[in-house]
């Protein structure tokens, strides 16, 4: 369970801003899905894992 949580996070925490990836991706979530829910990664940890792999339009119009 520990485990679990640690990658769960892992997956949300930002990015070292020193990294070079970070220019472009937030997080590594943020490089795997293409886009962020919000910029807090606290904030974008909590609205993925609450829509349940729902697929959702979030591009605002």
């Amino acid at each position: 369970m520990q485990v679990r949580a640690w990658a769960l996070c892992h997956n949300f925490w930002p990015y070292c801003p020193r990294a070079k990836v970070s220019q472009h991706y937030l997080s590594p979530a943020h490089k795997l899905k293409g886009f962020v829910y919000h910029p807090n990664w606290l904030h974008n940890l909590l609205i993925s894992t609450s829509s349940a792999g729902l697929k959702v339009n979030h591009r605002k119009c």
